[in-house]
């Protein structure tokens, strides 16, 4: 399944979505002469976005592989997806993109490094008993 878009001079974006997860998953398109961009996106949850990415996924060219975007190329593109966004009214978030190891810190877990380059996550201990006065276990 794909999204019709109207096209703006100089560049395409397309929506495009697999049958099978087309409801949680999709892929944002941006074509520019002969570089192609590729946006992995996911269905936002919250009302003010349709879908989430990172902006980490603005970095490199998808075609030709693996060529940087300049960072005053990334605003460009990301000004024409704003443009393209308010005449199709699809609305994207995109957030920075998240250490995971960062998010498990601020949940509480002890890091190890590891050796190996490995990193040994331990959770924050429970309470003692609570799980025997919230279930009687």
């Amino acid at each position: 399944m794909s999204a019709a878009t109207p096209a703006l001079p100089g560049h395409t974006f397309e929506l495009s979505q697999t049958p099978e997860h087309s409801w949680q998953f999709a892929t944002l398109v941006y074509r520019e002469a002969e570089r192609v961009l590729e946006v992995d996106l996911e269905r936002s949850g919250v009302p003010g976005s349709d879908w989430l990415t990172v902006d980490s996924a603005f970095c490199q060219w998808s075609e030709p592989a693996g060529v940087p975007l300049e960072p005053e190329h990334v605003d460009h593109v990301l000004a024409r997806l704003a443009e393209w966004s308010r005449s199709t009214g699809v609305r994207f978030d995109i957030a920075p993109a998240v250490d995971p190891l960062v998010d498990l810190q601020l949940s509480g877990y002890r890091l190890e490094r590891q050796a190996d380059g490995s990193v040994l996550a331990t959770p924050p201990p429970r309470p003692a008993g609570l799980l025997r006065r919230l279930f009687g276990l």
